[in-house]
């Protein structure tokens, strides 16, 4: 099991920020821009994919995801969060994939590299997506998603220089489960679900 490292109240306020909006954003029109083109076609050691919406304290924002991480390593993917706070669509490519244990929970971690520019100042270097997989069925538990740009106090060992490396260098205090919210229209899935 991983040692959680303390992280300071700004990871809270962060992801309090990301959660705050005033109006819901309009209906996701273009999923169809995740393209995937995964690797060469060979195995793959983990796929990760959803698309859907979520509703926080004061706004709608929507969400999708196509990853894939391959038996040598390579992780390719898309990914696209529509922020209502920020009134903004970030887009970019996966480029990191990992598993997290929080407080006896397995997240799957997926990070993307969205283009600087487009990135709020307040925000961290990287966008990191955080998956739980409920599974499927009438009886599975809920799928449950948190997007963020941690803050540099989420990386214990400091930030790394490349984005490939920000899943497995991020730490999550239990109480950050708090944060995650089911999906009210869509769906998620991981496969395998868990890294056992």
């Amino acid at each position: 099991m991983r040692r959680f490292q303390p992280v300071s109240l700004l990871l809270v306020a962060v992801l309090t920020v990301v959660a705050c909006s005033e109006e819901p954003v309009s209906p996701l029109e273009d999923a169809r821009w995740l393209s995937v083109h995964n690797g060469t076609g060979g195995p793959y050691v983990q796929m990760a994919s959803g698309a859907g919406q979520v509703t926080l304290p004061f706004g709608q924002d929507q969400f999708a995801l196509n990853a894939k991480q391959h038996a040598d390593g390579a992780v390719k993917g898309n990914a696209m969060y529509m922020s209502s706070f920020f009134d903004r669509t970030f887009r970019g490519n996966v480029v990191c994939m990992a598993w997290l244990q929080v407080a006896g929970v397995d997240v799957l971690a997926v990070g993307t590299d969205f283009p600087r520019p487009t990135v709020p100042d307040v925000a961290g270097p990287y966008g990191l997506t955080f998956l739980i997989d409920g599974g499927e069925g009438v009886n599975a538990a809920p799928d449950m998603i948190l997007s963020d740009f941690p803050p540099a106090v989420a990386y214990p060992n400091g930030v790394p220089a490349d984005a490939s490396g920000t899943c497995e260098a991020i730490s999550l205090p239990p109480f950050v489960l708090g944060f995650f919210r089911e999906p009210d229209n869509g769906n998620i899935q991981v496969n395998p679900s868990s890294p056992s």
